[in-house]
């Protein structure tokens, strides 16, 4: 992990000499360098890990600098392109997949498409940072990339689902989505609501608030996320 935090702030210097690379190109070519040192030698980073200390934070980070109104304002057109567009390119990618992967069944084909094909917020901001884009079509694209992660995990459970029991349910695919995306934006209102209460009468009443609000404030994102994957476990084994 320190050589991953090494090779982030070599890629961040870098990034400021040649500004016109976008540095998600960056990242993976520091990555593909990494991989040549023994130490990433057969080197395997658990899911769960990975989503808890890195993506969790980075999208809690970006996610607070959204704001309701402007979900509100772009709401239909988050969801044609979170949701619409993220099923209809994953179906694509998967049929296209099936056609040159001739052993693959299309449930595999759809549960790899379903992994590729919802971008994150990160990696938007880096492809279009450097480039001028109208005010409404960036925003557009940065709100879409926080809300599709959702239709991602329903089409991957769904592939997952079919290719170990062989059924399918439209039904129950709907079911899921609406409990991963709904689910997930109340247990985050309620969650980040409570920690917000608690750091204000911190700062309010405590004699030294920055030594408890300072380290809230960097579990806030940890704290967020376990809370929502113990709701989802605790449904799972319902």
């Amino acid at each position: 992990m320190a050589l991953l935090l090494v090779g982030v702030i070599v890629v961040n210097v870098v990034k400021q000499l040649v500004p016109r690379i976008p540095e998600a190109f960056l990242l993976i070519a520091m990555g593909w360098g990494l991989s040549f040192m023994p130490v990433f030698h057969n080197f395997k980073l658990e899911p769960e890990f990975f989503m808890l200390l890195i993506i969790a934070p980075v999208m809690f980070i970006d996610g607070q600098k959204q704001s309701f109104a402007n979900i509100r304002k772009r709401f239909q057109g988050i969801f044609l392109l979170s949701v619409v567009l993220a099923v209809v390119t994953a179906v694509v990618v998967g049929l296209i997949t099936k056609q040159i992967e001739a052993q693959w069944t299309f449930p595999l084909a759809l549960a790899l498409a379903a992994i590729v094909t919802p971008t994150d917020a990160v990696a938007m901001k880096s492809m279009t940072g450097s480039n001028e884009m109208p005010k409404g079509v960036g925003e557009a694209l940065e709100l879409e990339s926080l809300f599709n992660d959702a239709t991602g995990l329903v089409l991957l459970d769904l592939a997952l689902s079919v290719l170990s029991k062989g059924t399918f349910s439209v039904v129950q695919g709907i079911g899921h989505f609406l409990f991963v995306a709904v689910g997930g934006v109340v247990i985050g209102i309620i969650g980040g609501f409570l920690l917000v209460m608690l750091r204000f009468n911190l700062n309010r009443h405590g004699k030294n608030p920055e030594l408890t609000t300072i380290p809230i404030s960097l579990l806030t994102p940890f704290a967020i996320y376990l809370l929502a994957e113990h709701f989802g476990r605790c449904r799972s084994w319902d």
